[in-house]
């Protein structure tokens, strides 16, 4: 879980970003035997790590499309042997991101995702706020952005795919969100 966490540190850093074309180019997570997903060949990576890939896309006003940032992490997940402890992954992203002074406000959405084939998975949506940054000039306020993630888990491994936008694009970032976890498949 604290890779997901991480994963919103990261994208606090790099703003917001996302175009919505179809899935055409492969993120690969290295880290507790692997995960691949489909994402827009057009997203430029801006970080990667075994448990931790960032892309993100430009605006395109005359397009339409959002700035975007996609984010996707593995980490180790809850045991076999119970429930999806699904209230406590959401409980520690937002810890995770108040270590580094920002906060994130998640909901869960109590609908399973039944569509996204071998994982129990579910959505997670709401805000991240960030202070105004350090040396701001006076009346610089903090800044909002929305968040929309899917947490997969299947053999004890939690895969997370997070769309950090402009809360005015929140149905584009679930839509990507949604669309590149259906992607999802384990292994190398």
């Amino acid at each position: 879980m604290r890779v997901a966490l991480a994963l919103l540190m990261v994208v606090v850093w790099s703003c917001l970003a996302l175009a919505q074309p179809a899935p055409e180019g492969i993120l690969k997570l290295t880290a507790q035997g692997g995960a691949t997903l489909e994402v827009p060949a057009t997203w430029k990576e801006t970080r990667t790590d075994p448990g931790l890939v960032v892309r993100e896309q430009a605006a395109e006003p005359a397009a339409q499309k959002p700035f975007l940032i996609a984010l996707a992490a593995i980490e180790e997940g809850p045991p076999r042997d119970g429930g999806v402890p699904w209230l406590k992954v959401r409980d520690n992203i937002q810890q995770a991101a108040s270590k580094n002074g920002r906060t994130v406000t998640l909901a869960l959405d109590d609908t399973a995702i039944t569509d996204i084939t071998g994982f129990e998975a579910r959505r997670f949506f709401g805000e991240l706020t960030s202070p105004a940054p350090a040396g701001a000039p006076a009346g610089t306020t903090a800044r909002k952005v929305g968040i929309e993630l899917v947490a997969l888990v299947k053999d004890t491994k939690l895969l997370t795919i997070g769309i950090i936008s402009e809360t005015s694009a929140s149905d584009v970032a679930r839509a990507a969100a949604l669309t590149i976890a259906k992607t999802a498949k384990l292994g190398p």
